[in-house]
């Protein structure tokens, strides 16, 4: 079972919400938030991917690119 017992860890694991200043979110943030989530969830069996954003607006995409990136730097195959 995932704990969540230390605030700032997981304060820096959650991503952050997509919406309308996603587009300029650094990259290297993002990539942080990823990493530290994926390092806590990838070996939890009910772990099988990821979910970025259902039906995403045009206006995200660039932000939502950021994202996709990372978690595919992070978890390769996911």
């Amino acid at each position: 079972m995932l704990s969540w017992d230390d605030e700032t860890s997981a304060q820096a694991a959650r991503p952050a919400p997509l919406g309308a200043a996603e587009p300029v979110a650094d990259a290297a943030l993002v990539a942080k938030r990823v990493h530290g989530l994926v390092d806590r969830v990838r070996k939890h069996p009910a772990v099988f991917g990821y979910y970025l954003r259902d039906e995403p607006g045009a206006t995200i995409y660039s932000g939502l690119a950021k994202w996709a990136d990372a978690y595919r730097g992070a978890a390769p195959g996911t």
